[in-house]
């Protein structure tokens, strides 16, 4: 069995970042999303909007600002 562990430190993360940003914002979004919940990424991947709790229409103005 593999073990995993944590990216401890701030610089790993910005570079883990600074390289999905420019491959995929995608994966970029998930791994922001992920480190800033400490959900996995099978959880993530599961989600459902209506699991968040907002309404379609709070997503479209937010995703109306929003930069990747």
């Amino acid at each position: 069995m593999n073990i995993v562990e944590p990216i401890r430190k701030k610089e790993y993360i910005k570079q883990v970042e600074d390289y999905l940003a420019k491959t995929s914002k995608r994966n970029r979004l998930i791994f922001a999303f992920g480190i800033n919940t400490g959900l996995r990424v099978s959880d993530i991947l599961a989600l459902n909007i209506s699991d968040i709790g907002i309404s379609q229409e709070e997503i479209d103005n937010s995703y109306a600002n929003f930069e990747l």
